[in-house]
């Protein structure tokens, strides 16, 4: 008996140690790794306050439990020691665990309200601004960090950021402006657009796939400016944001968004700048520079996406068509063709241009890489477009 009571005292105590141990770390640790903690615990629990109500239970057991081995021990001769030794550790224990615990529960409080005032405040002043649109989401990769005080756009890619199941309701965006449906629609069909023209050969069956969203967009985005409660259209619209931006549209080919690198530059210096009216102001220009380093691609594009019967013998202009007609498709649904209508000035291209190729040590990849100059003379084109 007196074995197993030893045991029995030595496993409780191991365990108080431990929870002593992690109350010490829950504290201090917490403190500044507060939301990636609650994202594992939600994990794990399903809601973070199931945590702390199971965390306070099992506190309040062990304290119990050890109060009964103390008030045991001291009414055997000798032991009054251990009975102290295990009284006070249970006392540090609970004081210390309920302090965290305390703390993460004020912690989180605190937080979801201070970020919910946060979010309310974003939407406000985006609802004023027409600033930016959100797409696709809940099936990319990749995320957005604005960094305001230095005028940077960043991207973070990472599986880590789609997340596993998503419901959409069309109806919910009935109520979405038509200057940020127009943006929002240019955005979703240039994540497909990009794609078509990165390096890569004999995906036809991607290209068919390719080619259907960005129609498909395009018809979407002018049934929802007609009317704007349009189910059909919304959810077509819903559905090709999922489908061009969630890594279909570029399989067996490389991939960079290039045109979404160069306009991340000009939305990240200025901040009023809706993302889907500078990709628009820009990828014309982008076009027009690049579009000779694969003829071949660019007639595919001008006939399967813009239904142009292709002049063999003048390849180029049939190109140079089909890139007028996405710049007039871009100003018929009140998008900006040129950098001007933005209220870019001009003594920032270089300042711009710069930023993009990171102080001239990237290229931006495709059929015609983009170093600092080649991205300097898009700008420039894009400034002087309008």
């Amino acid at each position: 008996m007196k074995k197993n009571r030893k045991r029995a005292i030595t496993i409780y105590m191991l365990i108080s140690l431990l929870f002593l141990i992690l109350g010490i770390e829950m504290y201090f640790y917490l403190n500044i790794k507060q939301w990636e903690f609650e994202n594992l615990i939600t994990d794990i629990f399903g809601k973070t306050d199931n945590l702390y109500f199971f965390s306070y239970g099992i506190l309040m057991f062990i304290f119990l439990l050890g109060v009964a081995f103390a008030i045991k021990s001291v009414k055997e001769a000798g032991k009054k020691n251990l009975s102290i030794l295990i009284m006070l550790l249970n006392v540090i224990c609970l004081l210390v665990n309920v302090a965290a615990c305390g703390k993460v529960t004020y912690d989180n409080i605190v937080g979801r309200e201070s970020l919910a005032s946060e979010i309310d405040s974003t939407k406000e002043r985006d609802t004023q601004e027409n600033k930016e649109e959100s797409v696709e989401a809940e099936q990319e990769d990749n995320t957005i960090a604005e960094q305001p005080e230095t005028d940077e756009k960043r991207g973070c890619n990472g599986l880590f950021n789609r997340m596993n199941f998503a419901i959409e309701n069309p109806v919910l965006t009935y109520t979405v402006s038509p200057y940020q449906t127009a943006c929002g629609a240019v955005d979703i069909a240039m994540h497909t657009i990009e794609r078509y023209f990165c390096p890569g050969e004999d995906t036809y069956l991607t290209d068919s796939i390719a080619e259907a969203v960005i129609k498909s967009v395009r018809k979407a985005a002018g049934d929802c400016l007609k009317n704007p409660e349009d189910y059909a259209a919304r959810a077509n619209m819903m559905w090709a944001s999922s489908l061009a931006h969630n890594g279909l549209t570029q399989c067996g080919r490389e991939f960079q968004l290039v045109v979404h690198q160069l306009e991340h530059e000009v939305s990240g210096m200025y901040p009023e700048v809706a993302h889907g009216a500078g990709l628009a102001a820009l990828w014309c220009s982008w076009a027009r520079y690049v579009y000779k380093a694969n003829i071949n691609r660019w007639l595919q594009y001008a006939s399967n996406v813009w239904g142009l019967d292709i002049d063999f013998e003048h390849p180029e202009k049939t190109i140079e068509t089909a890139i007028d007609m996405q710049e007039q498709y871009y100003a018929s649904i009140g998008m900006p063709i040129g950098l001007k209508e933005l209220g870019v000035k001009e003594d920032d291209l270089a300042k711009l241009a710069l930023d993009c190729s990171r102080n001239k040590t990237r290229s931006l990849i495709g059929y015609k890489p983009l170093a600092y100059e080649d991205i300097l003379v898009i700008y420039q084109m894009a400034y002087e477009r309008g």
